[in-house]
């Protein structure tokens, strides 16, 4: 309040203080707001899956994606579709001047523990009401998938947070996308130990991850790219390409059958490279292969 001597006096209530800036009685909440950020919150029919190590932490075709400037695209999903069983409170609280107050939750997968992985914003600001209670998680930390795609992982500031596992992590954590199988990156999904592959076009089977894994290590220079995912309750299906160096694009189906959200048998299908004789020119369309088709095309493989 302004004084009998002119200057301005900031009176401290009992519990909080409340700030004016520019003569307005508006109270600001963290820090005062950037002209220049905008949010965003969208709702969507998208199927979301999110999974730590294979493990299934949320899955829902009825989220909301909150887009921030300077950030990625938040996907905010019903507590109904989260598995709460896995979050444990984390006693974290944050505030932002645009959503409200959050409060966190750790997840333990196994014998890991992720600290502050999830959030939920119970109190909101009026503008961002649309994310009250709904849950979201740090893409930098999880696997994403929109539509059985998985997504890159951004970097950002939240990016290699510090974590614990019982002891202090090393600055420098392990490589997660190398220590998949090939298989589990196109399935999207962990191999259970004992998974067995097959080939019913060469009358092969494999027992065990650890011979899945052998017998990928001896194809080097692969390239490839992932079409789609279909889940289908305890079944994944997913329509792949590979170009094992030759040049020429393979096109395959692989069938996973799931337990406790890890594929336990996986049957592959590859459709090898021919050239249809004359005679069927008359009766067939061609099937053309777009970059971004059921299949990829040659252009967009990727190295392995």
């Amino acid at each position: 309040m302004r004084s009998g001597s002119g200057r301005v006096r900031v009176e401290q209530g009992a519990k909080r203080v409340r700030a004016y800036l520019g003569g307005e009685d508006e109270e600001v909440y963290t820090h005062p707001r950037d002209p220049y950020t905008r949010v965003d919150i969208l709702a969507s029919s998208r199927r979301v899956r999110v999974e730590v190590d294979g493990v299934v932490l949320a899955e829902s075709t009825n989220a909301r994606v909150l887009y921030e400037t300077g950030l990625p695209p938040r996907w905010y999903i019903p507590k109904t579709d989260v598995r709460m069983d896995l979050l444990t409170p984390a006693g974290t609280v944050t505030h932002c001047p645009y959503k409200g107050q959050a409060q966190y939750w750790s997840v333990r997968v196994g014998d890991r523990l992720v600290e502050d992985l999830a959030w939920s914003y119970r109190t909101n600001l009026p503008e961002s009401q649309k994310i009250a209670g709904l849950v979201a998680f740090y893409n930098e930390e999880v696997d994403l998938f929109v539509d059985d795609r998985l997504q890159e992982r951004p970097v950002t500031k939240f990016s290699r947070r510090p974590r614990k596992t019982g002891h202090e992590r090393s600055e420098h954590m392990p490589d997660e996308h190398a220590s998949r199988t090939r298989l589990e990156r196109i399935l999207g999904v962990r191999l259970a130990e004992d998974a067995v592959r097959q080939w019913p076009q060469s009358g092969e089977l494999l027992e065990g991850r650890a011979h899945i894994g052998e017998v990928e290590s001896h194809f080097v220079g692969l390239r490839l790219g992932v079409g789609r995912r279909h889940a289908l309750g305890d079944t994944i299906v997913v329509e792949w390409s590979t170009d094992y160096g030759d040049g020429r694009v393979y096109r395959n189906v692989s069938i996973a059958e799931l337990s406790d959200g890890k594929a336990i048998r996986v049957t592959d299908y590859w459709g090898e490279p021919f050239t249809p004789p004359a005679w069927r020119e008359a009766l067939a369309q061609r099937l053309d292969m777009p970059r971004d088709g059921v299949w990829p095309a040659a252009e967009a493989l990727e190295d392995d």
